[in-house]
């Protein structure tokens, strides 16, 4: 699948969708492990959306901060991003999204037809910045699904 383009974010927004991953942390239970997961999205009209993680003993009934961010901004009228930041205070692992958020963040894209730009954070700074195509460069399914 190809895309139209990779987004051009103004400096003071990237701040602005970094400090809202990073603050979005704080407003999720935390797992099982100690860490918090934040995530902000950044909406096609430039406005951002914030989550944390929910997560459940089951782990199966568990929400990554991405899907949630993701949600938040849905359920507010705006279900298509053109970036995406997750924050962590986990030291040992970068908060890079997982197969499943991937796979959302790609569905995602697939629909706005733009190459989102994913923030990997530590430290309340950027420590990996990529696509979402760099990450998930073999997506399921490669084509529009039909039933869209």
């Amino acid at each position: 699948m190809k895309f139209k383009e990779v987004p051009q974010i103004p400096i003071p927004r990237r701040r602005e969708l970094i400090d809202s991953a990073n603050e979005a942390r704080k407003l999720q239970n935390r797992a099982a492990r100690g860490a918090s997961y934040g995530a902000a999205v950044l909406t096609l009209n430039d406005n951002i959306f914030s989550a944390g993680s929910f997560f459940s003993s089951t782990h199966s009934l568990s929400l990554h901060a991405e899907h949630a961010a993701l949600v938040h901004c849905a359920l507010h009228g705006e279900p298509l991003i053109k970036a995406i930041a997750i924050a962590s205070d986990d030291p040992e692992t970068l908060a890079t999204p997982c197969g499943l958020c991937r796979q959302l963040i790609f569905e995602n894209a697939r629909q706005s037809g733009l190459n989102v730009v994913v923030l990997t954070l530590r430290e309340r700074e950027v420590s990996v910045e990529s696509t979402i195509v760099e990450l998930y460069p073999l997506p399921w399914p490669d084509r529009k699904p039909r039933n869209i």
